[in-house]
Order: structure tokens, then C-alpha cells, then sequence
């Protein structure tokens, strides 16, 4: 019998190790499910950390800042490398004021908003390919209205000609020949004339885009495995999130193998709530370490082949998730903490009221165990009339035989 109990008391600790490891790390993965597969919660932190318009101006001042200059002239276009120059003096506050003109926040949120409802709707139905058509018009028409105001920002930022420079600009009006122009804020008319050009230059180019995008087509034709891809991701979200409700069938099918009284029910489930917490606190003190200063030191070495323009906002993206995943584990390992520090309490409590009741209960058992004593004592003293009486026993029946032997004849016949 103790072998048995042994052998289960063995199993029940090694599933207690399992369920120390493993349901920390499950609640983690319940919790990047929720963010996986949650488009507000995707849209919220893209909204906080890329779609933020300091971000995006950020984003293009590293890009034009490091985009190679234009070379040569251009024909259709004399002014490019003008504005291209003018690109260059803007400052962050210009790039925010642009994005505020073409693409303000509100409207980068709905069309993040359109394109992941329509792939999360397409997971969880049964359409082969997802159906993602968003209305551009707003983005064309914001293009279109702002051309200018956003041609008078950059060419702000280019210094005032010269009186040999602004001879430069007459010279190359009458020539037609722009190839040689200075890299100065243009003269009247030279100004108007770009700024005219760029109201009747952009709105014919915008208008060639269509007016609703169907993401979803462009998605299938470059995927054709879709459905797999569904599959893959439904199964992904059911393990994820019910990866710790097996953990915890684990734990309550351990817990009766290894206790012989109620104190050790609590103190076995209380004692891997314990160190299953503090591996929890573990883990999520880890992620937020990694977010605030260590992810920036390590974002080279992981993204060291991206652009350096796409670093600032990936870093923001991971820092702001790992941050999102480490608040429900911190509140999961204090709960768990608490958990089994109370049922160790009690574990401990009932434990040392058994102890007390031990160390109380062997007066009783004495006085019980000295009853054999006494009673074997009177026995040694009482018993001396009833072994008289046993051995007393026998004469009446040798007095029976006297009688009888009286009651015979005597004589010679008798």
C-alpha cells in the first residue's frame, strides 16, 4: 500500500512541476490571442504607437532625409528637384501639419478598421477569399484639395534668392531651359507658376486611381492556399486560448494524488499556485524590462537589414504589445499568488490543529490502556472465591458418590 501511495504521490509532483511551468505560460498566449485576433485591440495600438501623426512625420523626414538626390533635370517636371530640396528643410512640425492636411488620424483609423474587419469576418465565415473594398474618394479628394497648401509649406522652407539667383530665374523663363535653376524659393511669377502647377498637375494624376480598392482580390491572387491559412489560424486561436484551461484540469487531477487529509489538499494546491505566481511576476517583469529599454538595444541586431526609417515605428508597435501582454500577466500572478499563499494558510493552520489534537489525545488512551492492568490486578484478587468455588466443585459430586455409595447394599449381597 505505501508503494502505491508512494507511486501516485510521485506522479502528482511531477505534474505539479508541469503545472508550474506551463500555466504561466499558457495565460500568456491566452493574452497575445487577445491581441492577435481582436481588430480594436490591433486598431488601439497602432493608433497609439504608428498611426499617431508625430510618428508618421517622423517616418518621412528619415525618408526623404535618406531618399538619394535627384540627379540631372527634369523635363516634365523642371521643378522636382526643387521641391525635393524643399522636402529636405521640413521640419517636424511641417510633416505634421502635411499628414494632418492629406491623411489625419481619423481617417487612417477607419481604413485600418475596414481592411481588418473584413479579414477577421473572413476567418471565422466561410467565404474563400476575404471581401476587403474600402472608399478612397476621402483620400483623393484630401490629396487634391491640399496640393497646394502643402507645395506653399515646402517651398517656405527654401531660402530667399539672391538678386544673382532671382537673374538666374528671368534667364531660364526666357530660355525655357530650367536645368540650372537655384535651389531658392522661386520669384514671382516663377512661384505662382509652380504653385498653378501643382493644381492642375496632381488632381488628373490622383484621378486615375480608382475609387474603392478591393484588398481581398489582391490578397487571393497572391495566395491561393487561403483556405489552409484559415484553418491554421482557427486552430492557433482555439489553442491559444484554451491552452490554460488544460493546464488547470492537470493541476485539479494532481491534487487527490497526492493528499492523505484536508491539510494537504490546501497546502497541494496551494504551493504550486506559489511558484506557478512568482513565474507568472517572472515573465511579465521580463516583458516590461524588454519594453522599455532593452527591446531599443536589441531592435538592431533583430532588424538590423531593415531600413532604419521602419525601426522607430516597429520598436514603438513591439514595445507597445509587450507592454499590453505584461499588465494581465502581472494581475494573473498576484492573483495566483494570493490563491495559493491562502491555501497554504489554511493548509498550515489545519495542519497544526491536528498536531494539537495529537498531543491531547494520549491521556485518554493511557487511562484506556491502564484498564487491562487494573482489571487484571482484580482479577488477581477476586478471583480466589471463584477459583475456590471451581475447585470446590468437585467434592459435592464426591459427596453424590458417598451418598450413593451409602444408598447401596452392603452385606454379602449387597
Amino acid at each position: 500500500m505505501k508503494v502505491i501511495s508512494g507511486f501516485f504521490k510521485f506522479i502528482a509532483i511531477l505534474l505539479m512541476a508541469i503545472v508550474v511551468i506551463a500555466l504561466p505560460l499558457t495565460l500568456l498566449l491566452r493574452n497575445i490571442s487577445q491581441v492577435m485576433f481582436s481588430p480594436e485591440t490591433i486598431v488601439q495600438l497602432l493608433e497609439e504607437n504608428v498611426l499617431d501623426a508625430d510618428v508618421l512625420a517622423n517616418v518621412s523626414q528619415q525618408y526623404v532625409e535618406e531618399a538619394a538626390p535627384l540627379g540631372g533635370s527634369n523635363e516634365e517636371n523642371p521643378y522636382a528637384e526643387l521641391l525635393q530640396v524643399g522636402l529636405r528643410d521640413l521640419s517636424h512640425d511641417d510633416w505634421v501639419q502635411i499628414f494632418m492636411l492629406i491623411s489625419p488620424p481619423e481617417l487612417l483609423s477607419q481604413t485600418l478598421k475596414q481592411i481588418l474587419k473584413g479579414y477577421y469576418d473572413w476567418i471565422d465565415g466561410t467565404k474563400p477569399e476575404p471581401e476587403i473594398q474600402f472608399d478612397v474618394r476621402q483620400w483623393k479628394r484630401n490629396i487634391i484639395t491640399n496640393a497646394v497648401p502643402v507645395v506653399e509649406i515646402v517651398l517656405s522652407k527654401l531660402p530667399h534668392c539672391s538678386p544673382d539667383e532671382i537673374e538666374i530665374y528671368n534667364t531660364s523663363r526666357d530660355t525655357g531651359d530650367y536645368g540650372d535653376i537655384p535651389n531658392c524659393r522661386p520669384p514671382e511669377p516663377h512661384y505662382s507658376v509652380i504653385l498653378d502647377g501643382a493644381a492642375t498637375y496632381v488632381p488628373p494624376e490622383v484621378s486615375k486611381f480608382p475609387n474603392e480598392l478591393n484588398v481581398g482580390k489582391t490578397t487571393l491572387e497572391n495566395n491561393r492556399n487561403l483556405d489552409e491559412v484559415r484553418q491554421s489560424l482557427l486552430r492557433m486561436r482555439i489553442g491559444m486560448r484554451t491552452g490554460w484551461i488544460i493546464v488547470l484540469i492537470v493541476f485539479l487531477i494532481a491534487i487527490p494524488m497526492g493528499i492523505r487529509s484536508i491539510s494537504d489538499l490546501f497546502k497541494w494546491a496551494g504551493w504550486p499556485l506559489v511558484l506557478a505566481g512568482a513565474w507568472a511576476l517572472v515573465i511579465s517583469l521580463a516583458l516590461l524590462a524588454f519594453s522599455e529599454g532593452i527591446l531599443s538595444g536589441m531592435g538592431g541586431l533583430i532588424f538590423q537589414d531593415a531600413p532604419r526609417i521602419i525601426l522607430a515605428p516597429i520598436e514603438a508597435v513591439v514595445s507597445a504589445i509587450l507592454i499590453f501582454l505584461s499588465r494581465p500577466l502581472l494581475f494573473q500572478a498576484a492573483v495566483m499568488i494570493v490563491l495559493g499563499g491562502g491555501a497554504l494558510v489554511v493548509g498550515v493552520l489545519l495542519s497544526g490543529d491536528r498536531e494539537r489534537r495529537r498531543r491531547v489525545t494520549p491521556e485518554p488512551a493511557a487511562t484506556v490502556a491502564s484498564q487491562p492492568y487494573q482489571a487484571s490486578s482484580e482479577t488477581l484478587q477476586k478471583p480466589q472465591p471463584q477459583q475456590t468455588t471451581s475447585k470446590t466443585e468437585p467434592p459435592p459430586e464426591e459427596e453424590q458418590e458417598d451418598e450413593d455409595d451409602d444408598s447401596r447394599p452392603t452385606g454379602m449381597f449387597g
